[in-house]
Formats: C-alpha cells, structure tokens, sequence
C-alpha cells in the first residue's frame, strides 16, 4: 500500500473515531437527560397524589364529622321521644305527632351528608392507597346502618310496635363502638400514608384497630 494511502485511510479512521465518540457522548447524555426528566416527572407526579389525596382524607373526615353528630343528635331525639310515648303508654296525640314529624325531618336531612361520605368513599377507592379503602368503606357503612337503624326504631314508635322499638334502641347503641373502631382505623392508616409510610395492605375486619406491623402484607403504592 502506498504511503499516502497509509495516510489517507488513518485520516479516515482518526475522523469516524472522532464521530463515533461524539455520537457516542451525545447519546449517553441523552440518556441522562431523559433520565433526569422521568425522575423529576415521577416525583412531581408523586407530590400531586400526595396533596390530592390530603385534601381528599380531610374532606372524607370533615363530612364523616357531619354525618356522625346529625344521627348522634337524632339518636338523642329518638330516645327521647321512645321514653315519653312509653309515658303516656304510646297515646299519640297532636304535640306527639309534631314532635315525630320534626325527626323525620331531621332523618331526611342527614341523608345529604351520608351521600357525600358515600361518594368520598368512592373517590379514596380510586385514589388510594388501597390499605385506605376498607376502612373508608367500613366508615361509610357503618353510620348508613345507624342511619337506617334509626328510621326503622321511628317508624316502629310512630306505629306502636314498642318491643320493635326497644329491640332496635338496644341494637343501634353498638353502633358508636363500631363507628369508633372504623373511623379510628381510617384515621390511623390515612396518617400513615400522609407521612410517606404506606402501611402493608391488610383486609380491614371490624376488630381492627388501624395499625400495621411493618412486613406484613402487601406493600401499596
């Protein structure tokens, strides 16, 4: 081969190193960059779930405080009400059957804010972490089952049935122990997950207390 061949063809490999290299460089900081950009979009993805969901478990509580305290205060006025028809031997008369309208008013009215826990419910089932989805359920159920207790312990009063009445009485009273239980649950996990620690995933059963030993379960995410 001649020199200047020799010349030539090393000129040539000497530039496709150098594009090569350049190419090469380019690429990886591509890489980098885009890496960068996934890394920064995942968090900034990850602090949007966060504060959605705060705003989220502030909201389910503060209508879950609402609904609580219209049928505890409902509860009041049924029992009330039970004890002085049980007075006057379950004889209606006019006050009696204003009294027994104003109730029911006020047991329709206590509809309005159940829906919405309902529906909040609904929304921490989709946002999530799924360890906050039994016990918002388990929440929303409990105070519709007080909820339908007391209309049925009304309707048996306003009809005369008074073993009915008293049956129910006694058995919406184990309501507060288990709106206690599932709404302490919801909030022991919910601030669990606002602190970044996720508990394990565990079937909520009415026994539960809201805490979580560490390893068990599946983690959420």
């Amino acid at each position: 081969m001649l020199p200047s061949m020799d010349q030539g063809i090393a000129a040539v490999l000497g530039a496709s190193v150098g594009v090569i290299g350049a190419i090469g460089g380019s690429v990886l900081t591509y890489i980098g960059v885009r890496h960068q950009a996934r890394t920064a979009a995942a968090l900034e993805y990850q602090k949007s779930v966060w504060a959605e969901r705060v705003d989220l478990y502030a909201e389910f509580i503060e209508k879950v405080e609402d609904a609580h305290h219209q049928l505890i205060d409902i509860r009041s006025h049924v029992a009330s009400f039970l004890a002085k028809l049980r007075d006057l031997n379950f004889q209606v008369n006019p006050e009696i059957e204003e009294e027994a309208q104003e109730i029911l008013s006020a047991v329709r009215e206590a509809q309005i804010p159940l829906r919405d826990v309902f529906k909040l419910a609904s929304r921490v089932r989709i946002l999530g972490p799924q360890s906050l989805n039994d016990t918002a359920g388990a929440v929303a159920e409990v105070l519709n089952s007080r909820f339908r207790t007391l209309a049925r312990e009304l309707s048996a009063i306003t009809s005369g049935d008074e073993a009915t009445a008293i049956q129910l009485h006694e058995q919406e009273s184990s309501h507060t122990s288990r709106f206690v239980r599932a709404f302490g649950g919801f909030s022991a996990r919910a601030a669990h997950v606002i602190e970044g620690n996720d508990p394990p995933y565990v079937p909520w059963n009415d026994d539960d207390t809201g805490h979580q030993t560490p390893g068990e379960g599946r983690r959420d995410t």
